[in-house]
């Protein structure tokens, strides 16, 4: 195996490492708002093996039982961004197959989509669609996979004060390192939760940019 393959063969295994552990954590908020145990939880997602069905069922919890409006919609923006960004890009970075071609790397989708290709025209089935990819962009996600499983135990921590009584609104911090991985994966902060960021945001630094980009913990 060539040590460009050796390369990326490891980054996507820290990043199928970094996502079992973040997937937990969406498993954890069961445990708040059902208010059991993780046991009780295993048994529920048991059949619920894909990732934006238990997000969507989360919503559905968080809805009928807001801990406020402030964290209603801040715990449907991560959520919404965990399916429909983070997780899509994962499951092409781990099941697409990966060729070298010369200097780059490029993705091969084997899935069948349909396609029009002209207003007018009859529906036509592509596969095998090809797309460069840069090996970084597995390090972002990994980065990005790594510290939102942070962000989520700072959540699991305040919804827990909530069950006991001691409701606290989301703060600023925490949605400030929010937006910090919507930004890194360039995914829109949703409009109905916009009023949640700071105004105005300051310019941030190289140095604040490379550290939101490392998922390394300094020993």
């Amino acid at each position: 195996m060539s040590q460009e393959y050796q390369d990326i063969t490891k980054k996507i295994g820290d990043l199928c490492l970094h996502w079992a552990a973040f997937d937990h954590r969406i498993d954890r908020l069961f445990e708040i708002f059902l208010q059991i145990d993780a046991t009780q939880v295993a048994c529920i997602v048991a059949s619920m093996d894909n990732f934006r069905a238990r997000c969507e069922t989360l919503k559905r919890l968080i809805v009928n039982e807001p801990p406020s409006d402030k964290w209603a919609d801040l715990l449907i923006a991560v959520l919404d961004f965990s399916s429909i960004k983070i997780a899509p890009k994962r499951n092409r970075f781990v099941h697409d197959v990966w060729l070298k071609n010369e200097n780059e790397f490029t993705r091969v989708d084997k899935r069948a989509v349909i396609t029009k290709f002209k207003a007018h025209g009859r529906d036509n089935v592509r596969f095998n669609l090809h797309y460069p990819t840069d090996i970084g962009d597995i390090h972002t996600l990994t980065s990005c996979v790594w510290n939102m499983s942070h962000i989520f135990d700072f959540i699991q921590s305040d919804l827990a004060q909530w069950r006991q009584g001691q409701l606290q609104e989301p703060s600023p911090q925490l949605i400030e390192m929010c937006n910090t991985y919507f930004e890194l994966l360039h995914h829109p902060w949703p409009k109905q939760a916009r009023y949640l960021l700071p105004q105005p945001r300051p310019e941030k630094n190289e140095n604040q940019r490379s550290i939101e980009n490392s998922y390394i913990v300094p020993k």
